[in-house]
């Protein structure tokens, strides 16, 4: 994940933030400009009111970390990602899902790590 850099630092991103606010009266929400950010830069007054847009009731900046990206069911990021119950999702087009989806792949454990569980291989060996 070392590609993708801080949208104001410039180092390693380890989140990314958005916009949402809720419209109670619908039952929709919004998710606009995503942003990635790096723990540093996220912990620092100012920067996330960058993309805070301010109109006021329920809404605010979140953010969601790789890791809880990559931990996430696979129809969950599917619907991060869609328009279904959102007025605004500036996360469902080419690029977010394309950058969505490599950050969920990209942040999984790696094959090797679970096939060289020696438990596994003792188990495997002894015929159980």
């Amino acid at each position: 994940m070392s590609d993708l850099k801080c949208f104001f630092c410039n180092s390693k991103a380890d989140r990314l933030g958005y916009y949402s606010k809720f419209y109670g009266e619908f039952n929709r929400g919004t998710r606009e400009n995503p942003t990635l950010f790096c723990e540093s830069c996220w912990f620092m007054p100012g920067t996330r009111n960058q993309i805070h847009c301010h109109r006021g009731g329920m809404d605010g900046v979140y953010c969601l970390t790789f890791d809880s990206i990559a931990s996430l069911p696979k129809k969950k990021v599917a619907w991060q990602l869609s328009n279904k119950g959102f007025e605004i999702n500036h996360m469902a087009n080419k690029m977010w899902r394309k950058l969505l989806w490599h950050i969920f792949y990209s942040n999984q454990p790696k094959k090797r790590m679970i096939d060289d569980d020696p438990g596994k291989r003792s188990e495997i060996q002894n015929g159980l």
